[in-house]
């Protein structure tokens, strides 16, 4: 039989030194997916937060403006009541009593 060559032993402090060196390149790769994710968390939060102030500011818009249409809508109201009233009182000035 041919004698077959053997890795020497690493010896445990060796092996303890590669394990450590390991866990810190995986705690190096988690803190960067965790560092990333924060980073996208916090766009997509200020993108929210710029749609919020936007819808906000639109409503806003929407609401000036129809109170403007409902001033405008009263004031018809009133002048067409304003009529009614004179024409009320032309015709009961032009019809003969009885």
């Amino acid at each position: 039989m041919g004698k077959t060559k053997r890795r020497p032993r690493k010896r445990r402090d060796e092996t303890e030194e590669e394990e450590e060196e390991e866990e810190a390149e995986l705690e190096s790769a988690t803190e960067a997916r965790k560092r990333l994710r924060r980073e996208r968390n916090k766009e997509a939060a200020a993108r929210c937060r710029k749609r919020k102030v936007d819808l906000t500011n639109k409503l806003q818009a929407e609401v000036a403006a129809c109170e403007m249409v409902k001033a405008a809508m009263q004031s018809e109201i009133e002048a067409l009541r304003v009529q009614v009233r004179q024409i009320t009182r032309t015709a009961a000035i032009r019809t003969p009593d009885k």
